[in-house]
Parts: structure tokens; sequence; C-alpha cells
């Protein structure tokens, strides 16, 4: 198995990348910084985890990411968590990774 998870250093993108990784796949970890030691430790405990520096919103950066990293699956995990008086401030920043992050 070969997958790519996009915000994988976030609380549901840690635990997929883990429990990927522990069944023997390949894990290509996108975050938009790398990870401390004590999350890659958490991630790769039993399985092989390749972290990457990406974002959802640079749409060639990912469309590259993934094909170089030739994943059969991808995983969007990625989300922003705005409090409501930031999300009414950056409401396209709010919207361009949780729902054009998906597509």
């Amino acid at each position: 198995m070969n997958v790519f998870v996009t915000g994988a250093a976030g609380f549901v993108g840690i635990n997929l990348v883990r429990r990927f990784a522990m069944e023997g796949g390949v894990v290509h970890a996108m975050g938009r910084r790398l990870p401390d030691d004590d999350t890659r430790a958490y991630a790769a405990e039993r399985g092989e985890v390749r972290w990457v520096v990406g974002d959802v919103t640079d749409r060639e950066g990912l469309r590259t990411l993934v094909a170089e990293s030739g994943a059969s699956i991808l995983v969007h995990a990625a989300a922003v968590t705005f409090t409501a008086d930031q999300e009414l401030e950056q409401p396209a920043r709010v919207f361009d990774v949780n729902a054009n992050g998906t597509l």
C-alpha cells in the first residue's frame, strides 16, 4: 500500500499516518512544515513514513508531490480550524483549505 496523507501532523492526520504505517504501507505524510521528533516517532513506530512539505492550496505543487510519491491512495486530512471571529475575517482561507483542498 502506498498512501499520501495531507494534513499529516494534525490530530486526524497523524493517527491515519500511524495506522497506515502500522499496516505496512509506505506513507507520504504532507504538512505545511516538517514535524518535530516526537510526532515523527509516534507516526512511524512500525512502518515507513516519508515526510514532505506542501500546502493543499498550492494546486500544482500538490499535484507534483502526489505524482512523485506514486501513491495509489490519497487522504485529505488537512483542515483549518479557526475561532468564529477568525473565520469571519478569513472565510476564503477556511474555504480554500477545507473545501477546495478536497477537490
